[in-house]
């Protein structure tokens, strides 16, 4: 920007690395001097505010048509002069760009400074200005503001004062844009204030550099800690979050997600699909193991009834075996004593009913005529019925006899196999 009669306007090719010194020539101008220009990312149109020239007009400049046109100022009663030496910057959150300060040299002894925050929103092409609360920073000229943390802070810093003596400030002002309150940082050094010098944000790191201390030396560069809030000597780049109202996806990152998204999900319903199945597997092993632990529990037996007639044995026993782990031959031998027991009850009636059978095989033989009319007397003296009943009775006793012992010939093979199994069993607990 050159000070003088007419305005220019040089631009600097980034990928070149080389300024455009012919510029855009405005129409005849007076007094400019105290520009700073920001950028709307959207239009990519350059707003520049006039400086302390009592102009109502605001420079707009298209870099695709290289040509420049104008936009209103604040009105009167948002702005009573107009300034220069503003802060001036773009805020992506409210999609805006914010004035703050200025001042207005007209009268020296007394200079007109603007303690405000104005908004300008080029959509609208509306001015407005903002409320707010905090510790709310002085009316200040030639000082710096930017956009930080994806346009949720502003940062301001540095300047003078509008008074007398024109007081260095090296005072750090950060301004939360929701809320629109603001907040100090830490009282700087001396070393710290300045003016007219350049500052942005890279990461969490508030950069400035440059600028003239009160007695007009150059200043070095200083970073100021964002998420700390405090000056550090260290220059640590880090990202900051995107701000979501400027950045708009590209139709080949949304794809490349969708792709990610979709290969994730497929990993996902394979994973979960596996892990079902096992979970099944578990439970029907376990199962099984427990079915087959509760098969080799032992049967029951009930003793035979004493009028020799063989009984079914009992349904096999679901519940738990009683099983003696310190010693089981004392289980075994008492399983013994039963069955051994319930082996004499047995022979006892096979045995009488053998005395019996003796009687019914001398009435069978071939030398026997006919005994349908014959009355068999038994040892007790009492008349039963005739001996062709008897032989029948007989016969099918005997038949029941043998039936008897083929069960408890069952009996024992099975008692001897589950013997083996609580053996095996409580030799493996063991």
């Amino acid at each position: 920007m050159e000070w003088g009669t007419r305005i220019g306007l040089s631009t600097y090719d980034v990928q070149k690395g080389t300024w455009n010194g012919t510029g855009v020539a405005g129409g005849p101008r007076t007094g400019f001097f105290g520009y700073t220009a920001a950028t709307d990312p959207d239009t990519g149109l350059v707003y520049i505010p006039s400086g302390a020239n009592a102009m109502t007009g605001m420079l707009v400049y298209d870099f695709v048509t290289k040509t420049i046109s104008s936009a209103l100022m604040p009105p009167p009663e948002l702005l009573t002069m107009s300034v220069g030496k503003y802060a001036w910057a773009w805020n992506g959150l409210r999609q805006s760009m914010l004035l703050h300060g200025g001042a207005n040299f007209a009268n020296f002894s007394s200079p007109y400074g603007n303690p405000n925050l104005l908004e300008f929103i080029p959509s609208m092409a509306q001015w407005n200005r903002l409320t707010t609360r905090g510790q709310i920073p002085p009316a200040l000229t030639e000082h710096c503001m930017v956009s930080a943390l994806g346009g949720s802070k502003m940062v301001l810093y540095g300047g003078s004062l509008i008074d007398a003596n024109n007081t260095l400030q090296g005072d750090v002002y950060i301004l939360d844009v929701a809320t629109l309150t603001w907040i100090k940082g830490p009282v700087p050094s001396s070393s710290q204030r300045r003016r007219n010098m350049a500052c942005t944000v890279a990461g969490n790191n508030f950069v400035v550099w440059g600028g003239q201390s009160l007695n007009g030396e150059f200043m070095n560069m200083e970073v100021y800690d964002l998420q700390n809030n405090q000056w550090t000597t260290q220059f640590f780049l880090d990202s900051p979050p995107p701000n979501p109202m400027q950045t708009k996806p590209s139709d080949d990152s949304i794809k490349t997600r969708l792709d990610h998204g979709g290969t994730i999900g497929i990993i996902v319903g394979v994973t979960a699909s596996v892990v079902f199945l096992i979970i099944v597997g578990c439970i029907w092993y376990c199962l099984r193991r427990r079915k087959e632990r509760g098969g080799s529990h032992w049967s029951r037996v009930k003793n035979v009834n004493v009028n020799n007639k063989p009984k079914r044995a009992s349904k096999r026993w679901r519940g738990s075996a009683v099983i003696n782990l310190r010693n089981p031959r004392e289980d075994n031998s008492l399983q013994h004593q039963i069955f051994e027991q319930e082996r004499r009850s047995q022979e006892k009636s096979v045995s009488r009913s053998n005395s019996e059978k003796s009687v019914s095989e001398q009435l069978l033989s071939p030398s026997t005529t006919d005994n349908s009319d014959t009355i068999v007397v038994l040892s007790s003296g009492d008349v039963m019925e005739t001996q062709e009943e008897w032989l029948r009775r007989q016969r099918e006793e005997v038949n029941q006899e043998r039936q008897a012992l083929a069960i408890m010939q069952i009996q024992q093979l099975e008692y001897a196999r589950q013997m083996e199994a609580l053996k095996s069993e409580a030799f493996t607990q063991r």
